[in-house]
Formats: structure tokens, sequence, C-alpha cells
């Protein structure tokens, strides 16, 4: 569990790096997935929810690594003078 929240914490940050350095990003699947998940459990539908939700969680890994590919070829930022790069 704590592997899988790390992963979303680390889509979150790829999202909006993208959305500050290129554009904001299409948001329309990505809410059609939660709606999708929202409407199983409204129905009681559990199993639905958990294999809409896996659908989910596999789509948006993908949505976040072509963001990151995309954020890749970009130069690193400029770093203050008294500041120092760690990693």
């Amino acid at each position: 569990m704590a592997a899988t929240l790390r992963q979303l914490t680390a889509a979150r940050h790829v999202n909006r790096l993208f959305a500050t350095c290129v554009a904001r990003h299409d948001e329309s699947a990505l809410l059609a997935e939660h709606r999708l998940v929202l409407d199983h459990l409204a129905l009681g539908d559990g199993s639905g929810a958990a294999a809409a939700l896996r659908h989910h969680i596999q789509a948006d890994h993908i949505r976040t690594r072509a963001r990151l590919r995309v954020l890749s070829v970009f130069p690193d930022p400029v770093t203050a003078p008294w500041l120092a790069r760690v990693a």
C-alpha cells in the first residue's frame, strides 16, 4: 500500500510539472475513469468498481510516463548560487 501511495504522489508531481512547464492537459479521460468507479460503487458493484479502479490506475501510469518522457527533454533548471544540488 505504501509503495502504491508513493507512486500516486509521483504521478501528482509529474502532472503538476507538466501543467506548469508544458501546458494544461485534458483531464476528461481521468474524470470519466473516476466517474466509472463511483458509478459502480453507487450500484453496489464492488468487483466492477475494483476493475474500473485497476483500469484507471493503469491508464494513469501510462499518461504519467508519457508526460515524464516529455519533461525529460527539458534542461535542468538554473539553481540559485547559494543552493547546492543534492542529487
